[in-house]
């Protein structure tokens, strides 16, 4: 029989909670830049499979390095979440360290995180959304950003969705 540290049975119902929640997140990724540069025409592609109409809550993520040389990460996003024959553009500009250069963003070693939302919108039928992101910065190749995410969470409730899961079967 394996005997489990107080610390190890800790950890194990930390997870074991997390494992158990029920969780909004309809949609989750990162997609990784590439680590000689982002260049002016690299698009980052997220494909989003929608399965019932509900409102949404768009997040965009940011992973930078320590040595990123900017304040702020200047996007262009397309998408078509509110109609899916109808593609948006929107400009957007991240401000990834405050006045005296500290970074905005939760760090581990060399990598900052920082989290932005974008929009809530009703998705008006189910289908397979897009989003586009390319970066507007001066530069033809920016360094330092490692990836970017997106993150698509639910505003109903997890019962509500069920609900709706089943009506529509």
């Amino acid at each position: 029989m394996i005997k489990l540290s107080s610390k190890s049975k800790v950890v194990l119902l930390c997870f074991l909670f997390i494992a158990c929640t029920t969780s909004n997140v309809i949609y989750h990724s990162f997609h990784a830049v590439n680590p000689k540069g982002w260049e002016k025409q690299d698009t980052l592609h997220f494909s989003i499979p929608i399965e019932i109409e509900e409102k949404l809550l768009l997040e965009l993520e940011v992973r930078h390095l320590s040595y990123y040389k900017y304040r702020e990460l200047k996007l262009s996003l397309c998408y078509n979440l509110m109609d899916s024959t109808i593609i948006e553009t929107d400009s957007l500009c991240i401000t990834l360290a405050n006045d005296k250069g500290r970074w905005n963003g939760i760090g581990i070693g060399s990598i900052y995180q920082l989290k932005d939302t974008l929009l809530i919108t009703d998705v008006p039928a189910p289908g397979n959304y897009q989003i586009e992101i390319s970066h507007l910065m001066q530069e033809k190749t920016l360094s330092g950003i490692h990836d970017i995410g997106v993150k698509i969470t639910s505003l109903q409730s997890s019962s509500l969705r069920s609900i709706n899961s089943q009506k529509d079967k």
